[in-house]
């Protein structure tokens, strides 16, 4: 009986790890800048969850979209039932739109297009989740070009110096008369 318990304690600790792998995801944290082009990668191990890209905006700035990749040897079963999700500006799940297969490996492609704005202080994410059953890695990418607002013309300030230039003319005028 105590050989029993023995063999059944060390069979749950042997699969601990493999347990606790279902419900875990890879994690990226990165701050952002203003005009600079941000790609970033990840791979889930069999039986993960997905990842996560978190992002912390350090400056004003807005992204005109975003590019999302997978790729995997399953023959795209896996990528199929792959979802993601950008947080904050959009909250909405998808599926990849475009999915390639050739024998068993597979590529999956998403765009996501829009002008979001971002300002100094934000936090977003992009979340991938990997179907539950999902038997090989995935490796996922997000891309995206972060821009600096343009600068806000100030019209008036032309014809203040104008007027100031006239109004030292003028003076200037006046003393020598």
């Amino acid at each position: 009986m105590n050989y029993f318990k023995t063999a059944a304690a060390t069979a749950a600790i042997a699969i601990m790890p493999f347990a606790a792998s279902a419900a875990t995801v890879f994690t990226q944290d990165a701050d952002l800048s203003a005009d600079v082009g941000y790609s970033f990668s990840g791979t889930t191990s069999a039986g993960q969850s997905g990842g996560n890209f978190n992002f912390t905006v350090l400056e004003d700035f807005s992204i005109n979209g975003f590019s999302l990749t997978a790729s995997g040897t399953s023959s795209g079963t896996d990528i199929e039932n792959t979802t993601y999700e950008i947080t904050d500006p959009l909250d909405e799940e998808s599926t990849f739109g475009f999915i390639l297969t050739t024998g068993t490996s597979s590529f999956g492609a998403a765009g996501v297009e829009g002008v979001t704005e971002f300002s100094a202080g934000d936090t977003f994410s992009v979340l991938f989740n990997t179907a539950p059953d999902a038997l090989n890695p995935i490796s996922y990418t997000v891309s995206f070009l972060t821009e600096a607002p343009a600068p806000v013309p100030v019209p008036a300030a032309g014809l203040l110096l104008l007027t100031a230039l006239g109004g030292t003319a003028a003076m200037r005028r006046r003393k020598k008369a």
